[in-house]
């Protein structure tokens, strides 16, 4: 009797740490939230991007001389 007791009460624990384990924002994954009714200017959004583009490139182009300076200094 002792183990169906046990068995009983590991069982509700299980049950009470499956529902605390599930994500707060559950509604999203099911369409019931409404959409975002913000809107971006189009012309802005694009200028940030090639900003963007452009920060990313000139790092690639810092690491590669880094990395190409490292290399030769350990050539010679």
């Amino acid at each position: 009797m002792a183990g169906q007791g046990s068995a009983l009460i590991s069982l509700v624990r299980r049950r009470l740490m499956g529902t605390v384990a599930k994500g707060a924002n559950r509604a999203a994954v099911h369409g019931s939230r409404s959409p975002v009714t913000d809107t971006i200017d189009r012309k802005k959004a694009e200028e940030e991007i090639e900003q963007g583009k452009k920060e990313k490139q000139n790092k690639r182009k810092e690491v590669e001389k880094k990395v190409n300076s490292k290399n030769n200094s350990s050539k010679s």
